[in-house]
């Protein structure tokens, strides 16, 4: 036996010791240098590890996929955390414009019997009015206006052949918006043409 056929004969033998770490064909062509680097399969292993493989595969695409909805819902959720801190003072603001008008209301009577106590209260309810406005409450603006029942709610009409149909008369109670939602809408006393 030639020195080549006996190296070809102790790798072989090296890889039925081994459990077959290479293909008899890359032994006979010399390939099976380094016999980490290959395995010899049975067909019922082979598809074991293809059926493995693509069982891989499938729970990649699911990993990938709840992956990606996981996402969605973390970014969701911080959209809506920052709308829920966004008007999570919602209910106490519109409390505040209703104390606001309390003020604002007290003052006026007061005016007549006490001034200098009036100015006092007309003072509170500047700061009152600087705090909302900080935390982005605006009054919304009625003057000549015509009535827009997304802003404003009619308590009365009057008939008045001066003015277009649906114009604001006068101002029953003030509306307060907060960034683009309304808080509390404007009472409004409106008009309406004679006979329509």
């Amino acid at each position: 036996m030639s020195k080549k056929g006996e190296d070809l004969s102790n790798n072989k033998d090296t890889l039925e010791n081994n459990k077959g770490f290479a293909s008899e064909k890359q032994i006979k062509n010399g390939k099976a240098k380094d016999l980490e680097d290959t395995i010899k399969l049975s067909r019922q292993e082979y598809e074991e590890l293809q059926e493995t493989a693509k069982k891989s595969k499938e729970n990649w695409d699911k990993f990938l996929r709840v992956y990606a909805e996981l996402e969605n819902s973390r970014r969701l959720w911080q959209r809506q955390k920052q709308e829920y801190i966004k008007f999570g003072n919602f209910r106490l603001l519109k409390e505040c414009i209703s104390i606001l008008d309390e003020f604002e209301q007290a003052a006026e009577n007061i005016e007549k019997v006490d001034p200098h106590l009036a100015d006092g209260i007309k003072m509170t309810c500047k700061k009152f009015r600087a705090m909302l406005e900080k935390e982005n409450v605006k009054e919304i603006e009625t003057e000549g206006c015509i009535f827009d029942p997304h802003l404003h709610e009619a308590v009365a009409v009057e008939e008045r052949d001066d003015l277009p149909e649906g114009s604001i008369i006068e101002v029953v109670q003030k509306g307060y918006k907060y960034e683009d939602k309304i808080l509390r809408p404007v009472k409004v006393k409106i008009s309406k043409k004679t006979g329509g």
